[in-house]
């Protein structure tokens, strides 16, 4: 089977919003794409790395760049995606492109659930402009994305997804992401504890 990468169109924003019902995604990802389903009717099963999802009705979940997911449903529903282009946003891809994002509706601690709130309503004002009759305003797309992944980074990265009482500590934070991004750069290398 041949997985591709699907590029996102952005048209000059860092952010691509589009609705659709979905029946059958073949195994896809994208390179520097944070990617956001939200279930807005029926569900649908989300197939990522070695997990399986079912997004029901009002639930939302994150895949990471060159994460490799598909999509499948036997009802009808009604899926918003939303592209966030990491390659345009303020912090640097160089960055970025080795935090995991755990975002799921399904899987969030209490500490987690105002920012998860917060982030069904920008969703949902997305499409309000996009699909809405001439609404008056346009959302700076690109404070809002940096606004998202300042969320993202601090709400629901994998070191948050560990720590289910909401303490934050930014020097270990920090070293975890180092590790991370170390361990990817290096993972082909031969390497030690001391290292």
């Amino acid at each position: 089977m041949d997985i591709k990468d699907i590029e996102i169109k952005y048209d000059n924003s860092p952010i691509h919003i589009e609705l659709c019902s979905v029946r059958h995604m073949n195994p896809h990802f994208h390179e520097k794409s944070l990617e956001f389903v939200y279930c807005l009717k029926g569900k649908v099963s989300l197939f990522t790395s070695f997990q399986k999802f079912t997004i029901e009705e009002n639930q939302i979940c994150s895949i990471d760049s060159r994460d490799i997911h598909c999509l499948h449903s036997d009802e009808d529903n009604l899926i918003l995606f939303c592209h966030i282009n990491l390659s345009n946003v303020s912090k640097p891809f160089d960055f970025l492109q080795y935090v995991f994002f755990a975002c799921e509706s399904f899987n969030s601690y209490p500490y987690q659930q105002s920012s998860l709130k917060w982030l069904e309503r920008t969703l949902l004002s997305f499409v309000y402009v996009k699909y809405g009759d001439d609404v008056g305003f346009y959302p700076d797309y690109g404070k809002t994305a940096d606004e998202i992944i300042a969320v993202m980074m601090r709400y629901f990265n994998y070191y948050t997804y560990l720590n289910s009482d909401g303490y934050f500590n930014d020097i270990m934070y920090e070293r975890f992401q180092r590790m991370l991004a170390y361990c990817h750069k290096n993972f082909h290398k031969k390497i030690n504890i001391s290292q």
